[in-house]
C-alpha cells in the first residue's frame, strides 16, 4: 500500500526554460536521471519539427519540445493515469508554454487503448499540442507528419520498443527515432 503524498510536482529543467510536472505517485512510475534527458533532448533538432512523444507517461519529453520550437508535439501513452497526468500538467504549464487553447475531446474512458483515441488538443502561437490515450504503434504516426519519435520507456521494456521502432524505421526511413 502506498501511504503518504499521492501527487508530487518535480521542477524539470533545460536550457530552454523549466517545467512542473506532476505525478500520481501510486500510479506512474518515478523517473530518474531526469538531467541526463533534458541534455539529451537538447542536442536534438526539435525547432519547426513534428514530434512524437510515443511513449509520454506525464508529458516531459513532450512538454519540453513545445519550448523547444516544435511545430507540433504528440503526447501518446496507453495508461490512463499517465494520460491525465499529462493532460494535467498541460494545465499546470499553460502559461510557461504559452498555451492560448486547450480543450478535451469527448473520449470514453478506458484503462488502456490500441486504436487512437484524441483526449486533448492544446495550441500556442507556435505548436498544436494533441494528447492521444494509445497503444504505441504504426497508427501513431500514419498521416501526422511525424519527423521525430522519442521513445522514453521502463528499462525492462526498451528492447520492445526498439524493435518496434525499427520495423517503423524500415517503413519511413525519413522519421528519426531516439531513445531517451
Amino acid at each position: 500500500a502506498v501511504t503518504g503524498v499521492q501527487t508530487c510536482a518535480l521542477p524539470i529543467f533545460s536550457a530552454y526554460g523549466q517545467i512542473l510536472v506532476h505525478k500520481s505517485q501510486s500510479k506512474i512510475h518515478i523517473e530518474h536521471d531526469n538531467m541526463t534527458k533534458m541534455e539529451k533532448l537538447g542536442t536534438l533538432p526539435i525547432a519547426g519539427r513534428v514530434v512524437l512523444d510515443a511513449l509520454a507517461g506525464p508529458g516531459t519529453l513532450g512538454l519540453m519540445s513545445v519550448l523547444m520550437g516544435a511545430q507540433k508535439v504528440i503526447l501518446n501513452d496507453a495508461w490512463l493515469p499517465a494520460v491525465e497526468n499529462a493532460y494535467l500538467n498541460l494545465q499546470a504549464n499553460r502559461e510557461i508554454l504559452g498555451i492560448r487553447t486547450l480543450r478535451r475531446a469527448s473520449v470514453a474512458k478506458r484503462a488502456s487503448s490500441r486504436a487512437p483515441n484524441l483526449y486533448c488538443i492544446a495550441t500556442t502561437d507556435h505548436t498544436v499540442i494533441e494528447l492521444y490515450h494509445s497503444e504505441f504503434e504504426e497508427s501513431n504516426i500514419q498521416d501526422s507528419g511525424v519527423q521525430l519519435i522519442l521513445l522514453d520507456s521502463f528499462p525492462n521494456e526498451e528492447r520492445y520498443f526498439i524493435d518496434m521502432a525499427e520495423e517503423i524505421r524500415k517503413r519511413y526511413p525519413e522519421i528519426d527515432i531516439v531513445c531517451i
